[in-house]
């Protein structure tokens, strides 16, 4: 087992304007955090694995009785902050375009960013001012 780097390309997407944004954030996987769904993925990218792989990596808390995903909170901090604060917009959506893990890209075909990534796996950023935004999976 080792540590991990993940890079995640996403779409930040205006809800009242549909006016889009692209940013790519790095998460940093402590050893044995996500191996089995890595190798799954790496071994096979279909709709079981990517499902796993992102709700392991930013399943909100308590959603089907699941645990919190393991980059949860760090990714919450920074698209809230990109999307809210720094882009200056209410309704705000996040999807994954691209995955490199340790460098090694992903290949997402074009039905499973539709199918999944996009309509199953995008993130809803809510904003409850004055407490901490939070985020969910949409789909």
């Amino acid at each position: 087992m080792s540590a991990h780097t993940i890079e995640l390309d996403v779409l930040f997407r205006n809800g009242d304007s549909g006016e889009d944004d692209e940013r790519t954030y790095p998460v940093e996987l402590a050893e044995g955090q996500l191996e089995a769904e890595i190798a799954a993925l790496r071994a096979e990218v279909s709709r079981d694995t990517l499902v796993a792989f992102v709700k392991g990596l930013y399943q909100e808390p308590d959603s089907d009785g699941a645990a919190r995903g393991v980059a949860y909170e760090p990714l919450l901090t920074e698209f809230a902050y990109y999307g809210h604060e720094r882009l200056g917009w209410h309704d705000v959506s996040v999807m994954v375009k691209g995955i490199r893990i340790d460098g090694e890209a992903i290949e997402i075909s074009d039905d499973q960013m539709d199918e999944v990534m996009r309509d199953e796996l995008f993130l809803q950023l809510v904003r409850n001012d004055p407490d901490p935004a939070s985020m969910y999976i949409a789909g």
